[in-house]
């Protein structure tokens, strides 16, 4: 629920560094400045909220994301090298 869970307590998963799940979703102020940040999920920090690109409300930030996307193609691709060596195998 929106509260946590169903005692009221605010649920804090240890990837988050202290971070609970209701926090780390928002945009927050910094009263002193202006600044609006948000927590990012890949950088386990708070980063600035343009930092996000066009999608604020994603979990990541544009370079978490990049490096995610990066990521997936190359196991992706270590994959079909994979499977073309096995094929090649049974000729």
């Amino acid at each position: 629920d929106a509260m946590g869970d169903k005692n009221g307590y605010a649920i804090i998963p240890t990837q988050n560094k202290g971070l609970c799940t209701l926090c780390d979703v928002n945009v927050w102020v910094v009263c002193s400045s202006g600044l609006e940040i948000k927590w990012c999920k890949g950088c386990k920090n708070f980063r600035p909220w343009a930092a996000f690109g066009d999608k604020g409300l994603a979990t990541k930030c544009l370079r978490c994301r990049e490096r995610q996307r990066e990521k997936y193609a190359l196991q992706k691709e270590e994959k079909e090298k994979a499977r073309m060596q096995k094929s090649k195998a049974k000729v």
